[in-house]
Formats: structure tokens, sequence, C-alpha cells
């Protein structure tokens, strides 16, 4: 059977959610005395006297309480009204039946009473008569009386304020707890913050015992579990009390990884890219989901600039951890270098740098057109050198990225045979309007003695603005990665018949004055 007197104490709030307030009177007191001096008004003058309870106090219920006077053989209580509460301070008994002692068969010197089950709180109003002298101080007469649980005591502590830590479980009352996942609090460590007390048989806290347990188990779970414990006194009564704890989980999860990125305005990086750049590790959880927050680089992928992405990694517990990223789209493509990659020269020529430079572009993705210069050059001093040379050409973009170009010049000796008419030199003489160059090129290339497969690019021309003149002049042509080099000699005019006589002869031997100097 229940034995209604037996009581678990509860060592430490936080295992308790019970309704306490901030006042003495919602606690029981740390001694075995209940008389707060600061809840009772006194009243009276001489001999009659009585004492008020200011506001219903703590008592633990089914357990006898007794009212006594510590001045037993002068002063006696004449009366005593007793109103019993429940948790919620509504009234469940009123003056219950009580025993008085008396000193030696005179006055009342103790009255003794059982709280009911269900009984929380306790209102206590007594008037007392002194048989001697009227107290020089009334309030010296504080001192004179305890309310303890028992009776027929003769020793009394004073009263030593209310027990914060300590908490009566009264029937029918469970235990609810909250312990985090990540150190769960063990069954050992909540039966030690239990004590059991029996008006009988004083302490049972060693005879506690755990009777339902669906907690140890699930210890590593999120989720609300209990116990039971019991204690039974020598007489064979039992008592139980049950503790729900509540398993939660309060730590956000962690996210790991390079907070800045550095992409190409050429590649657009989707989330799920960005997502597998970064680690996501949680507690509890074995998978947790990255979403966005927010997201300024994906519409703005294509321009150069920073911008920020934010994701939130949230666990089964709606605990929450963002995760800011920068996104730097920056130009990482070098220009792009064109032109031939070797040139052929005979060693007698004169060509310049400057010149060779004029053959070579440079184009960038996102800056359009780029000056080439001239990084490395084993050409200029060996100009004139039999042999192969180097240039190395180069070209950057506005983002500092470099591309270089390796272009090769090969000096040759191109001095071949020549016709020598009239002191050394081929004489050629034009009417008045002396043939256009495009006419002399045509001639070759029909004579093959230049190509004609292909495109020829007119690089120098001294000829054109100075047929007219007397003189010789160079014509340079590029075309298929090989350079031409021409040399025109024109005369002073002579008459027509020998004019159209000479020419018809010079057409055939006028192109082994020509130079091919690159194959």
């Amino acid at each position: 059977m229940k034995k209604k007197i037996l009581v678990f104490i509860l060592l430490f709030m936080n295992f308790a959610m019970l309704k306490v307030g901030a006042n003495n009177w919602d606690y029981l007191p740390k001694t075995n005395n209940y008389f707060d001096p600061d809840n009772f008004f006194l009243e009276g003058e001489l001999y009659t006297w009585s004492f008020n309870c200011l506001h219903p106090f703590r008592i633990k219920e089914n357990t006898v309480y007794s009212l006594v006077s510590k001045s037993e053989s002068d002063h006696f209580f004449n009366g005593v009204n007793l109103i019993f509460y429940n948790r919620n301070l509504e009234e469940i008994e009123r003056n219950p039946q009580i025993r008085a002692r008396k000193y030696r068969g005179y006055g009342v010197m103790e009255i003794s009473f059982t709280a009911p089950v269900g009984a929380y709180y306790l209102s206590l109003d007594f008037n007392f008569e002194i048989m001697s002298q009227p107290p020089n101080n009334p309030n010296d007469l504080y001192d004179n009386f305890v309310i303890y649980e028992g009776a027929n005591d003769s020793y009394f502590d004073n009263y030593q304020g209310a027990d914060y830590l300590n908490i009566v479980i009264s029937e029918n009352i469970y235990g609810f707890y909250r312990t985090n996942i990540n150190n769960p609090l063990t069954v050992g460590e909540l039966k030690n913050a239990l004590k059991a007390v029996d008006y009988i048989d004083g302490d049972l806290t060693a005879e506690i015992e755990v009777i339902e347990d669906t907690y140890s188990l699930n210890c590593d779970k999120i989720g609300t579990y209990y116990l039971t414990f019991e204690v039974i006194d020598k007489a064979g009564n039992r008592s139980e009390f049950q503790i729900y704890l509540e398993i939660f989980d309060d730590t956000p999860p962690e996210v790991s990884g390079n907070n800045y990125l550095v992409t190409s305005p050429n590649d657009l990086l989707s989330l799920e890219e960005i997502k597998g750049f970064l680690q996501v590790s949680d507690n509890y959880d074995f998978e947790i989901e990255l979403s966005v927050l927010e997201d300024e680089y994906t519409s703005n992928y294509s321009k150069i600039g920073n911008y920020k992405i934010i994701f939130l990694a949230t666990d089964s517990s709606g605990n929450e951890t963002t995760f800011p990223l920068t996104v730097e789209v920056r130009d990482l493509v070098a220009p792009v270098i064109t032109g031939p990659a070797k040139i052929r020269k005979s060693y007698q020529e004169t060509l310049l740098v400057e010149e060779i430079l004029k053959l070579y572009s440079g184009f960038d993705d996102q800056d359009g057109e780029v000056a080439v210069s001239v990084m490395t050059d084993d050409y200029s001093e060996n100009m004139y050198e039999l042999g192969t040379w180097n240039i190395k050409l180069k070209a950057s973009d506005a983002g500092g990225n470099v591309s270089t170009y390796e272009v090769k010049v090969e000096v040759y000796d191109g001095r071949g045979p020549v016709f020598i008419i009239s002191k050394n030199k081929i004489e050629i003489e034009f009417l008045e309007a002396g043939p256009d160059l495009t006419l002399l090129l045509y001639q070759l290339q029909q004579e093959e003695n230049l190509p004609s497969d292909h495109v020829l690019k007119i690089i120098k021309d001294e000829y054109s603005e100075n047929k007219k003149n007397p003189g010789t002049y160079q014509v340079v042509l590029a075309g298929d990665n090989e350079v031409y080099e021409l040399k025109l000699e024109v005369k002073p005019e002579v008459s027509l018949e020998t004019s159209l006589n000479f020419i018809e002869k010079v057409w055939k031997k006028i192109t082994g004055f020509f130079q091919k100097v690159f194959n």
C-alpha cells in the first residue's frame, strides 16, 4: 500500500517542473521550523495576544505538524484557526481535528494536527495568554513559538529561512528535466538528486529504486522519456515519483570550407558546384541540407567584381548556421597573339623589329584589342648574321594576364645570281604612265616566280608613289608564313620604240632580279 507521509525531496530545482515563486512561503524551511516571523503579524496587549498568518505557507501533505510554545509553563494557547490549500491556493479543508497537549494539566502548550492529502499551503492563526508578567518588548514573543513536523518534541530549531535548493514532491506531481544530447544526464545522477524521508523511519534515500525506465536505452536520441522511482518503508508502505526527461539539441551545424572563390566571367559556377566546396557537419544529424539565403553572384557571373552568397545550414532541431561566401569574378584568360611563327630574311636585308611587330596583333576576350610588345630580342643584334634568332613578344590585359609568343627569324644567304645589263644594273624604262605594281605582281605569279595559291599582303611599297621617278625602290610582300623582297629600278624615259623592244626582252629575265628571301 502507499503511505502518504513518505515523501521524495528533489535536491535541485531544475528537475522539478513545479510552480514556485520568489517568496519564502513558497518553499519549505531549511530547518524543522515553519514559523517565519516575517509571515506573522502580532497584535494584543498585556496578557492577551494573537499571531495572524499574512500568507499561506508551504507544507507537506499527509504530515503531522505541531504548534508549540517554548515558554511551556507561561504561554498557553486558547484558540487556533487552520486552513489548508492545494497548490493552486484553493481551500481544501478548514480546522481539522487537533490534539491539545497541556503543561502539567494546566494550559495548552502544544497543538498537533495532520495536513490532509493534497495540502500544499497552510494558513495558521492562533491566540495565547501570558500567565506571568506582560512582555517589555512584544517583538520578543516571536522567539517563543515553533511550528514543526512531528509532535512531543523537546528540542526545536530556529527559523533559518526558506530552502530554495530542496523541493518536496507531493502526491501526483511529476518532475521534468531537459538534458543536452551532447552530455545527457545518467540515471545514477538523477537518482543521486533524490532524497526520501519517512515520518517514522526517517531517511530512506538508500532505499530508492528505479522501477520503470524508458530513458537509458534512448539517451542518445532526441525525444522525451521517463523514469519512475520507488521507495518502500519498513512497514511496506511505498511512494513513487516519475521524472520526464527531454533530450534536446541546441548545437547548430558547422559549415567549413573556403569562403573566397575566384572564377572567370566565361564560366558560370552553379550553386551546387559551390556547395561542393563546403563541408557541413552536425553533432546529431548525419545529413544537413544547405539552402541559399542570398545570392548576388548568379545574375552577375559574367561581370567583373565581388559578389556575396549566404548559405544556411539547419539541423532537425531547428538550429541554424549561416555561412557567407564571396565569389570574385576575375579576368583569368590571357590575350591571344596572332601572326607568323617564323620569318625568313636574307642577311643583306635590313628588317627592323618595329616592322616585324606590325605583322602581329593581340586580342583579349574582355578588353578587345591589346598592344603587342617585345619582351626579349635576340634578333636585332644578329640581323645580318646567318642563323635562326628568337624574338619573344608579349601582350597583357587590364586584369594583369600576360601571354607570350615565340617568333623565330631565320637569316639566310639570299644573294643569288643576277642578270647584269648596262653597267651592272637592270634598266627598266617605262612610258609616261609606268606599270602598276599589281600588274607586275600578277605577271610574276603567272610565271610562277611568286606563289599564286594564296593572297600576298603588301607590307612595304616604295614603288607605287615613285613609279615615274628614276631610282631603286623596295617592295616587301608577306603570305603564308613567308616574306618576299622585290627591288625595282626605274630609269628615265626613252623613246617608245626602244622601250617596247626592251620590255619584250626583259620580261623573261626580270624575275631573276627579284630575290625570294623566304620559302
